[in-house]
């Protein structure tokens, strides 16, 4: 069973127009990749190509702020009707802050968390309504190494990225970002094993979250016929496909969250847990 994000946005052809642009470093002026470019008040947007370009649709006159953000870099927000020159959208750099966290030489040990047997059959994407979802995770001690991580999704040909954040203590959401650099997977494979010692991920607290984000582009995309209001239409959707077991109850820990365009963190109706598991070393 497939489960998809639907959220349609039905624009008059004479009420919309285009948005291109690229998206650069502000430092090297080098285009940023496969960044999120996102509108606040729609709530929609998409990723820039490999080389930072992009192009968006708008509804004309509209008031609306562009967010764009990408792992390693300072979110940074543009009012839609005071655009920057040549539509070249620049974004600072973002150094994560380790001064609270203890590094540790060594790790002796090691734990698996949210270990699973099988893939089952329920798998979950989107359609472009949202740009990442989150499971949470419990390392057993705080200050743990992340050193591996496990997807099960469907043997489907696709790109997308990990990120990995600490636990807001007060609300339970995703808040800083762990890793400094761009985390980027590449598989076909239905069980995927990433690899992350060499980023040297600390988890400063016990409460984790591990991060899969879509890319939205032509490589990740296939197309579905819909039928909706006695109309037939043909939608997008998004790889990779990630497969999710059913929760016991809502007390247990292992809930997931979900990242809109606005950069708001939802909790995910359903009492689904992800299939990611992570080792620890400790």
């Amino acid at each position: 069973m497939k489960i998809l994000l639907l959220l349609l946005f039905p624009l008059a052809i004479n009420c919309q127009t285009f948005i291109e642009g690229t998206i650069i470093n502000k430092t090297t002026k080098q285009g940023i990749p496969y960044a999120t470019v996102g509108l606040i008040n729609e709530n929609r947007g998409t990723n820039a190509n490999e080389d930072g370009t992009f192009r968006l649709t708008i509804r004309k006159n509209s008031t609306d702020t562009i967010i764009i953000s990408s792992a390693g870099y300072e979110t940074t927000k543009f009012p839609a009707d005071n655009l920057p020159t040549k539509f070249q959208f620049e974004i600072a750099e973002k150094k994560i802050q380790l001064s609270d966290i203890v590094l540790k030489s060594s790790f002796s040990s090691s734990y698996t968390l949210n270990d699973y047997a099988n893939c089952g059959f329920n798998s979950y994407t989107s359609s472009g309504s949202i740009t990442q979802v989150a499971q949470h995770l419990q390392s057993p001690i705080a200050n743990s190494l992340l050193s591996e991580l496990y997807i099960c999704k469907e043997g489907d040909n696709s790109i997308f990225r990990i990120r990995v954040y600490d636990m807001d203590p007060v609300t339970g959401k995703p808040s800083n970002e762990l890793a400094d650099t761009i985390i980027e997977v590449r598989s076909g494979k239905r069980h995927v094993q990433v690899n992350l010692e060499k980023y040297h991920i600390i988890i400063p607290g016990k409460d984790f979250f591990v991060g899969i984000e879509w890319l939205y582009i032509p490589s990740n995309e296939s197309k579905v016929k819909v039928k909706s209001n006695g109309q037939k239409f043909r939608l997008s959707q998004y790889s990779p496909f990630l497969f999710f077991k059913n929760r016991k109850s809502n007390s247990d820990m292992l809930e997931a969250w979900q990242l809109d365009y606005r950069r708001k963190w939802v909790s995910m109706t359903g009492n689904w847990t992800f299939l990611i598991s992570a080792k620890v070393k400790y």
